[in-house]
């Protein structure tokens, strides 16, 4: 009798963990076409019309990169190919950006605040995002973000948000947002180091150096 009940309790056990784990979903991003992802970006760039109309006018091959960091005195740094540079050999008035500085060779850069706000929306929307975000908000933070277009027309996108505060709220911030995630197949957590396994995105979030470090990568083919 005991042994009966033994299995039918190992039974129900098995049913239960077997239900939790058919219960969870992979975590999806909403779909985001090039057309969508090119929009987003040319809203964040047309901040900067200075280097806008570099990118946007008169040049002769496709690829360029640009660059934005707010840790380093909002530094922008453009960056385009051999076939461009004339271009910004030709540059006197500027609108919009300070410090104009040219290298002498393919890369310009000047200081000037971009939106912190239109680089977040450049992130596809997912479940989760608004709440990552209003957690890494609470600190302290500097964002860092990088655009290439290739010979190609494949883009590329990477946002690094750095966050910073005490020890403790660093840690909470980033406990917070792993129950968020934690119910979620593809989700993986190891050392402090949060994985959002995608096929089109590639997103983690990490402590390092007690700072809490959000990441994603979006690559867009033609």
């Amino acid at each position: 009798m005991k042994s009966i009940r033994q299995l039918i309790l190992v039974a129900l056990l098995t049913t239960i963990l077997t239900g939790c784990i058919m219960d969870k979903k992979k975590i999806e991003f909403n779909d985001y076409d090039n057309h969508e992802f090119v929009i987003k970006y040319s809203e964040l760039i047309g901040g900067n019309q200075d280097i806008a109309q570099i990118i946007q006018f008169n040049r002769n091959s496709p690829s360029y990169t640009y660059s934005y960091s707010g840790q380093n005195g909002d530094l922008n740094l453009l960056t385009v190919s051999e076939n461009d540079k004339e271009l910004l050999r030709n540059i006197n008035d500027t609108k919009t950006c300070k410090n104009f500085l040219y290298d002498g060779d393919t890369s310009i850069s000047c200081n000037q605040e971009m939106s912190k706000e239109k680089i977040e929306a450049i992130i596809p929307n997912f479940p989760e995002k608004e709440s990552i975000l209003n957690e890494i908000n609470k600190l302290n933070n500097e964002v860092k973000f990088d655009y290439t277009l290739n010979e190609s027309f494949t883009h590329r996108a990477n946002i690094e948000i750095i966050a910073n505060g005490p020890k403790e709220e660093v840690k909470n911030s980033f406990d917070t947002i792993w129950k968020k995630l934690e119910k979620y197949e593809n989700v993986k957590i190891n050392n402090n180091h949060i994985l959002i396994d995608t096929n089109d995105i590639d997103m983690n979030i990490k402590i390092e150096n007690d700072e809490l470090i959000y990441r994603v990568e979006i690559t867009k083919a033609p």
